[in-house]
């Protein structure tokens, strides 16, 4: 071999993980550490091969003692301090084997089958989206291989790095990168300066500034063992990956060598060796090749039995996963579709898997991320973790399920650190281990698998932890933290609540000790039990009633704790229609749960005169369900429906009162005041037209009328009502005229609140006339109506209970009106006219059901009568223009008492218990009111006159208002 093959080939061994495989290994010897997903031991390690190793490189890692409180069956023993200690392999030579007596990889875990074509088992619909990745590697400065890059995605930017190099090796890590994480957002930065690459502070700097936390490093050193990070990396550049992981949560994943017959780590992967405060940031990837590439085939067979590691996890095996180590891309130098094989592929495979993580719980840190994914990783080699392949092979589909161990070998001997964003989380993995939680952050996790991990869980800060299945693991509810169990019945170890923490038992739950201080919350539903050894409850204990059941007003008892239970516990429900009289005794702690009495809770509530109404009303239905259910004649859907009830609020009262069908009655009455209006204008116009030459008159008005109508202690409505008349009258003899008008008016009324709004459209016919007898005279009016009423309403049982109702009822109006005045006429066309009359409007309603909600209201027909009496006095001032023609001004003012009673209730039931009748209120018509009214009439040409008035309505005994302008024409002949 000549010198320059001899530079070659040295320049080549000492080269990152650039380079692309080398010739083949084994190692021998077994240890006896259990498989990730197993119980773990953590004393020593033990098997055939060799433990020497060199200086204190060998020895296991000591580490900060931890101390905890922890449950021994009775009581609780706080602050043991355990020393705890992690065995390294040695640095130097291997204890594990890298195949099986058959000469495979050996494949552990049952739950994973390899597929080749998908050999990260990634099935995931996540991509990557809104995650950035550091690429530092080389060729990205050579424009030809940065356009084959661009080619590959648009989603990826250039970083200005030192490299110099035309090397088509960051082409290809890109590749790889993109096979699991298609849409992430990659920096990429030049680092290979001729031979070497080693990015210095300000680049790594450069990058994180951008806001990378997940950077790929796929070059490293294989030619010695490391005694020292500044002396491998730089000491400014030490400084800053400590920082940046310890502080900012960022993660490195390295390449971890290409030498398969190598017996000891990659040097850059294995830094956190010699200072531990980089493993929580680090992962260390052994890639797997095919043994096809060294039979020179460049599509090979990358199946399971076909692979081979290349450099092991070494004393790296805490922090180290393996991946393969291939990708198939295209070169497009020769053209054509070649596979290129190194750990600087497997690295990337990683990185991808872990933007996909952080996609699917962005609130996760370099940490967690890195605990995720060797947790969940498949146990390859000899079983547990081992110092070839570490964890295991990646396992992204089983990743994104969140960790599968809370391991204290993960986390250097401490508790799982989770702070949540806000976001609503779940971990679907069986977690086991020997580590604890603690979770803070706002938001939600949900654990959906065994939690059979034995450190204690500690959730305070606002987080809300869900645990569905059994646990046994110590749970510590601290200030403003949540512990909630599943639907099913589970067991846990124990539950301490501290002041501001909440325990929520949603079955039934068996706890050995249970502990709640004062100013704790304890939930559980009326029909769930929590059974303990002992326990002593100070706190509050809230009774939820999540299964719907109605309770009568005499109750039954529930069992709330059962077992030994001291304490001076305040028991109450979660709804405030619910009492809770609770009781200790040799069973615990039981509770005589009854509903309220509805009309003295909206009492106690202050609620309005409206709402105090509808409560009588459900008052009154729910009597008829106890009833029924104490005599044993309840059906289910009679007592599901009363049990919505028991979670009310006012917003209920306000929606159960039906107070649109009382209310919007005084809409009808009003359209038919507008009638009795015009026509009164009308009758005051006749004694012009008797007086006149002309024997007939033709007239039509429209009118629009605007007002309001309310009462204390009920929603308010606001009115709208335009109407058109026309009629048609003819002279009697020389002192009597009688005419007949048809009548079309479209009304509305919207009440505030959840009250709703009603339309309605009537049709009328009426007959009037009058009669001089001298100065006096004596008029009057006929008329029916059909009123077609449309009502809309929400109906509010609870938040989960809402509905629309929408139905319609026809109405019948009849309407008598006479009225008898004296005209004393003084000078040149003035008029003065005092009068009295009366009024008679009967609506007959039509029956109506609700029957899309299970208090939709039931009414048979109700007939309403409404007489008043009236006294006024009218003026008028004709004046006659040249020519003849007269313009006649006109007043009048009225008192208008009511007779009879005004109210507008009415008898009903809700659908769902229609034997339980109640009386509906609403706002009542006005027992006495004020009108006034100006017009005018001008004619425009002999016996043609246009007109317009504005009538004006006040009550007096609250604040109805309603103004109405008319306007139209009269043609005489």
């Amino acid at each position: 071999m000549n010198k320059r093959k001899l530079l070659i080939l040295t320049v080549i061994s000492i080269m990152l993980a650039v380079s692309c495989g080398s010739s083949g290994g084994s190692g021998s010897g077994a240890t006896s550490d259990s498989t990730p997903t197993g119980e773990n031991q953590y004393n020593s390690d033990s098997g055939n091969g060799s433990t020497s190793g060199s200086g204190t490189n060998n020895s296991g890692q000591q580490l900060t003692a931890n101390d905890f409180d922890y449950y021994t069956g009775a009581t609780y023993v706080a602050n043991e301090t355990t020393p705890y200690s992690r065995p390294f392999s040695p640095v130097d030579h291997l204890e594990n084997n890298r195949f099986d007596s058959s000469g495979r990889i050996a494949i552990n875990d049952t739950d994973r089958i390899y597929n080749s074509k998908n050999p990260d088992n990634n099935h995931s619909a996540f991509k990557g989206e809104g995650v950035a990745v550091g690429v530092f590697d080389g060729g990205f400065n050579d424009e030809t291989n940065w356009e084959q890059v661009n080619k590959l995605t648009n989603n990826i930017e250039r970083v200005q790095g030192k490299g110099n190099t035309d090397t088509t090796h960051g082409y290809r890590v890109i590749k790889s990168l993109l096979q699991n994480a298609p849409s992430v957002k990659i920096y990429a930065m030049d680092v290979v300066k001729r031979i070497s690459a080693t990015p210095e502070y300000e680049e790594y700097k450069r990058l994180y500034d951008k806001g990378v936390r997940i950077f790929n490093n796929s070059y490293g050193n294989i030619t010695y063992i490391p005694t020292s990070v500044d002396s491998s990396l730089g000491t400014d550049t030490h400084a800053f990956l400590k920082k940046a992981i310890n502080e900012g949560g960022a993660l490195f994943i390295w390449s971890g060598g290409n030498e398969e017959n190598l017996d000891r780590a990659g040097a850059f992967g294995n830094l956190p060796r010699v200072d531990p405060s980089l493993e929580k940031g680090w992962i260390n990837v052994v890639g797997l090749m095919s043994k096809d590439y060294y039979k020179g085939n460049t599509i090979a067979n990358v199946s399971w039995n076909k692979l081979i590691p290349l450099t092991p996890a070494g004393s790296s095996k805490y922090w180290s996963i393996s991946a393969l180590g291939s990708v198939d891309y295209y070169d497009y130098d020769e053209g054509k579709t070649e596979t290129t094989y190194g750990s600087s592929f497997a690295a990337p495979r990683v990185t991808a898997a872990a933007a996909l993580v952080k996609q699917a719980y962005p609130f996760m840190n370099g940490d967690l991320i890195r605990q995720t994914l060797l947790s969940t990783a498949t146990d390859i080699g000899d079983p547990g973790v081992d110092d070839v392949y570490g964890w295991g092979l990646l396992n992204i589909d089983k990743a994104l399920k969140g960790p599968a161990l809370f391991d204290r070998r993960l986390t250097q001997g401490k508790d799982v650190e989770i702070q949540l964003d806000g976001g609503n989380y779940g971990f679907g993995n069986n977690i086991s281990g020997d580590a604890g939680l603690n979770l803070t952050g706002n938001g939600s996790l949900t654990l959906n698998g065994l939690t059979t991990y034995t450190g204690k869980t500690t959730v305070g800060s606002g987080a809300y932890l869900i645990v569905r299945k059994d646990s046994r693991s110590r749970m510590f509810v601290k200030d403003g933290g949540t512990v909630a169990t599943g639907s099913q019945s589970m067991s846990i170890p124990s539950v301490q609540v501290s002041t501001n923490g909440t325990f929520v038992n949603n079955t039934n739950s068996q706890i050995q000790e249970l502990r709640a201080e004062n100013g704790s919350k304890i939930v559980t539903d009326v029909n769930s039990t929590i059974a303990t050894n002992t326990a002593e409850i100070n706190g509050e204990v809230k009774l939820t009633n999540n299964s719907g059941e109605y309770f009568t007003k005499n109750g039954r008892t529930a069992n709330v704790i059962t077992g030994n239970v001291t304490g001076n516990a305040n028991i109450s429900t979660e709804s405030d229609l619910l009492n809770a009289k609770a009781e200790n005794n040799t069973i615990g702690v039981q509770a005589v749960v009854s509903r309220k009495d509805v009309t003295e809770y909206a009492k106690g509530i202050g609620a309005t005169e409206q709402e105090v109404n509808t409560a009588q009303q459900i008052e009154t239905s729910l009597q008829g369900t106890d009833r029924q259910l104490e005599s044993g004649t309840a059906s289910a859907k009679t007592l599901s429906n009363a049990a919505k009830l028991q979670s009310l609020n006012k917003t209920t009262l306000d929606t159960l009162s039906g107070q649109i069908y009382a209310s919007a009655q005084a809409l009808t009455f009003e359209q038919q005041e507008n009638v009795n209006r015009d026509i009164s204008n009308r009758i005051s116009g006749l004694g012009d037209s008797i007086e006149s030459d002309a024997n007939y008159s033709f007239w039509m008005d429209g009118a629009f009328s605007k007002g309001k109508i309310e009462r204390d202690g009920f929603a308010k409505g606001k009115t709208k009502v335009n109407s058109g008349i026309a009629g048609f009258e003819a002279k009697v003899n020389d002192s009597a005229m009688v005419g007949v008008a048809i009548d079309y008016s479209k009304g509305k009324v919207k009440f505030d609140h959840y009250n709703g709004e009603s339309k309605s459209d009537s049709v009328g016919i009426s007959a009037y006339g009058r009669q001089n007898i001298g100065n006096a005279y004596v008029g009057g009016r006929l008329g029916y109506s059909n009123v077609d009423s449309d009502v809309k309403r929400d109906i509010i049982i609870n938040s989960n209970d809402w509905k629309q109702s929408s139905i319609k009822h026809n109405d019948n109006v009849f309407s008598a009106y006479v009225e008898t005045g004296y005209d004393i006429k003084k000078g040149k066309g003035f008029t003065l006219t005092p009068f009295v009359g009366a009024s008679y409007d009967t609506v007959k309603r039509g029956s109506f059901e609700e029957e899309n909600s299970s208090y939709g209201l039931k009414s048979d027909k109700k007939t309403y009568s409404m007489p008043n009496a009236i006294a006024g006095l009218k003026a008028k001032q004709t004046l006659t223009r040249n020519g003849g023609l007269k313009t006649t001004f006109s007043t009048y003012a009225s008192y208008e008492k009511g007779l009879g009673d005004k109210d507008l209730d009415f008898d009903a039931s809700y659908v769902n218990n229609p034997s339980s009748k109640f009386r509906v209120k609403g706002i009542n018509m006005s027992r006495s009111k004020v009108k006034v009214g100006v017009g005018v009439e001008h004619e425009v040409a002999k016996n043609v006159s246009l007109h317009l008035n504005y009538d004006l309505k006040k009550a007096t005994d609250k604040k109805d208002t309603n103004h109405m302008v008319t306007t139209g024409f009269k043609v005489s002949f």
